[in-house]
């Protein structure tokens, strides 16, 4: 994750704001010869993400910039990934596509374009069939959410375990069972990006329960 876009001089200086903060362990790392900028990451994306949820709000807006930055990264990268149709299978009057232009519209456009450029214009009916496979309230068992997020997708399953109550653990875990997403860092950052989404774009509120338990407010 670490590349042009995040300088590790940037990274370095929300860990020292972090660090003085005192709301969490130090972050200890090493810039030795063939230290690794990913793990640096890592341990500054953990550590923030165990900052308890109603103290987040005392975060300076250098480490809560970073932090922003990344799991929407993550998350961007986790819907292309889950898309079948990502470059293929475009249209503008599909449920999925018009969720993508909402959510990602820097996506959405480059699916467009590639969707075009390889189907010169039109969707493939091969394309047309599969999404017609996948599109929630077929009798396949799949269908919406509250949200519109189809309940068996990445974010779907994250709405149902975050309506029951889960731990990050436990939502991770469901990640990597379900998703194959076994990176732990990649699945908080994907947990995380998802739930400040949730309380944004729908306007949701998550609250912290005992024993590490996260929950939409009813």
């Amino acid at each position: 994750m670490t590349d042009e876009a995040i300088k590790f001089e940037r990274l370095e200086e929300a860990i020292k704001v972090l660090n003085d903060l005192g709301l969490v362990e130090k972050i200890e790392y090493s810039t030795e010869e063939g230290f690794d900028p990913q793990e640096v990451l890592g341990k500054f994306m953990k550590a923030t993400e165990a900052i308890p949820f109603e103290k987040e709000k005392e975060l300076p807006d250098i480490v809560v910039d970073l932090y922003n930055e990344v799991a929407d990264k993550v998350k961007k990268e986790a819907a292309v990934s889950e898309c079948e149709m990502y470059g293929t299978g475009w249209d503008s009057k599909l449920g999925e596509c018009k969720q993508c232009r909402k959510d990602y519209p820097d996506e959405y456009e480059r699916c467009k374009g590639m969707s075009q450029a390889k189907n010169k214009g039109t969707v493939s009916e091969k394309a047309t069939k599969k999404q017609e496979k996948s599109t929630p309230s077929k009798p396949n068992g799949t269908g919406k959410n509250m949200f519109g997020r189809r309940v068996d997708s990445r974010y779907g399953r994250l709405d149902a375990l975050l309506g029951q109550g889960a731990t990050i653990d436990q939502m991770s875990a469901m990640l990597a069972d379900v998703f194959d997403l076994s990176d732990a860092a990649k699945a908080r950052g994907v947990i995380k990006g998802h739930m400040k989404s949730a309380c944004k774009a729908e306007g949701v509120e998550i609250k912290e329960l005992s024993g590490g338990i996260f929950k939409y407010a009813a």
